[in-house]
């Protein structure tokens, strides 16, 4: 029901315990656990299990903390930088559907890249902000592009590679 997040959705205690220092071996598995090399997404699990603690019900968080923005920042956030580059509320429009809606984000969403698809809708910020801080040169701009891509790191490390080098290519 919930993808990749199921197994932190059966008990409320299963975020909890990530708000601590990261381990090794994980019981995440059936049986005795495993190996747990995932050291991205260690940073995503501090937070939600620090979360946890306020929320009773770990559906909720889950779903206000992962599932929620998986669907929102995807088109707000294309919408805004294809707007600002193109100057056209159609374009923009039409852009948002390309970029929101194709195979690639649909399929992923089915197959339960959550972290993925978070890291994805925060990318055109990112850029956003990037384009921003050359046509202005303002600190705030700075700091925005910074943020956003720290968010990036901490929830999928992999996707702020791309974004980097995507942004090394603008300038």
């Amino acid at each position: 029901y919930y993808g990749d997040f199921g197994y932190f959705t059966r008990f409320s205690e299963s975020w909890r315990d990530y708000f601590s220092i990261p381990y090794v071996w994980t019981t995440r598995a059936k049986g005795i656990g495993i190996y747990d090399p995932s050291v991205s997404s260690v940073p995503l699990s501090i937070i939600i299990g620090f979360l946890s603690h306020f929320v009773t019900s770990s559906t909720k968080l889950i779903r206000f903390v992962v599932l929620i923005p998986m669907a929102l920042l995807p088109p707000l956030t294309s919408f805004f930088l294809i707007k600002h580059l193109f100057k056209s509320n159609f374009s923009a429009f039409i852009g948002t559907l390309v970029y929101s809606y194709n195979v690639y984000i649909l399929t992923s969403q089915i197959g339960s890249h959550a972290p993925i698809n978070i890291a994805y809708g925060l990318a055109p910020l990112a850029l956003l902000f990037y384009v921003k801080l050359f046509e202005q040169q303002r600190m705030r701009w700075l700091l925005g592009t910074s943020i956003v891509l720290l968010l990036i790191t901490f929830v999928e490390v992999r996707i702020f590679y791309v974004v980097f080098w995507i942004l090394q290519l603008y300038f």
